[in-house]
């Protein structure tokens, strides 16, 4: 019997946004090279990738987007404003555009830095080991470097956030504070865990997983109504954007791979080490990772809070862009002071 396809979908982004933290399951050891055929030896078909004159035509704040080619990564980024930098990262199977909604109000106030992690939206794929979190880490660190700009703020969302943790731990960047917003920090170890680890190589590494995924999504209503299921309603732009996205291969199977080389085992012992301010936002109906999970994760760390919000889901900067502003206007105020006067 045929899966239906919203159910397709829906399985897809659980995979995708959770994906992070249950790969991390599939074993504490060495990451086994990347297989680049499908699990009956076949070549997958090679992926699309979103191009940017056809998914990226009308592309949230395409007038400021730069690309920059280092370590063979044609990064693409965005640079607004003028003031204190704050570096912005999305989560796994996003891209800058997840942003967007707050790019206006923080731009009067800041230097933002917004970009497109490595395989995502209109960054190209780098070889598999390069997702490798500490790699992925290392190479958003040269970006930073070669572009001039060293972040005081930095606000990462679900995967986004530890990528910046670790990029902390690492010494690539040594912001003031870090604020989390629906934050996967650690190993998922309940029933989606354990039922996706036996596929979950499989699944993460195949080009012909992505090609599948990517050929289910059928219109904008299909991603709509699957975002919903999970307690996530956003506006009709966004969901057209994340539409285009997750209909290209190449950025779904990036996403799938991300998770496959993710090593959150490898960060949580070094999250003791976080001694800066951490803010960790959790929305009260994320379906994805448990709001409960902050308070734990805070317990790991000497200097980290967190702020619970009702009424949203894991998308909650851009369910609430106004909240998730004032947040950042308060932490900001608070632990910079008079460098981030509004």
């Amino acid at each position: 019997m045929r899966m239906p396809t919203p159910i397709l979908v829906g399985l897809l982004i659980v995979i995708i946004l959770l994906g992070a933290s249950v790969a991390c399951s599939l074993g504490s050891g060495g990451q086994e090279q990347a297989a680049e055929t499908s699990a009956d030896g076949e070549n997958a078909d090679p992926p699309r990738f979103p191009r940017w004159d056809v998914e990226g035509r009308d592309w949230p704040g395409r007038e400021s987007s730069r690309f920059v080619e280092i370590n063979g990564i044609n990064w693409h980024y965005q640079v607004y404003g003028d003031g204190p930098v704050l570096l912005l990262v999305h989560g796994t199977a996003a891209a800058s555009h997840s942003w967007h909604p707050l790019i206006a109000e923080l731009a009067e106030h800041f230097t933002v830095i917004n970009l497109d992690l490595p395989g995502h939206g209109f960054t190209s794929r780098p070889d598999a080991e390069r997702f490798v979190m500490t790699e992925m880490a290392a190479d958003l660190g040269d970006l930073l470097d070669h572009i001039g700009y060293q972040p005081e703020l930095v606000v990462g969302h679900s995967a986004g956030a530890a990528l910046l943790a670790r990029m902390v731990v690492d010494g690539h960047i040594s912001p003031q504070a870090l604020i989390s917003i629906n934050g996967s920090f650690i190993r998922r170890q309940g029933p989606i865990g354990r039922f996706f680890a036996p596929v979950g190589r499989w699944i993460f590494e195949s080009d012909r997983a992505a090609n599948f995924f990517a050929g289910r999504v059928e219109d904008q209503q299909t991603v709509a109504d699957a975002l919903e299921r999970m307690g996530t309603n956003l506006d009709e732009r966004q969901v057209e954007l994340y539409t285009r996205l997750v209909r290209t291969p190449g950025h779904i199977g990036s996403a799938l791979r991300m998770m496959a080389r993710w090593q959150l085992y490898e960060l949580e012992p070094h999250l003791s080490k976080l001694d800066l301010p951490v803010v960790l936002v959790a929305g009260e109906e994320d379906g994805l990772v448990d709001p409960d999970e902050a308070v734990d994760v805070a317990n790991r760390m000497p200097r980290a809070s967190v702020i619970r919000l009702d009424g949203l889901g894991h998308f909650a900067h851009e369910e609430d862009p106004a909240r998730t502003l004032e947040i950042i206007f308060n932490i900001a105020d608070a632990k910079l002071q008079e460098s981030f006067a509004r």
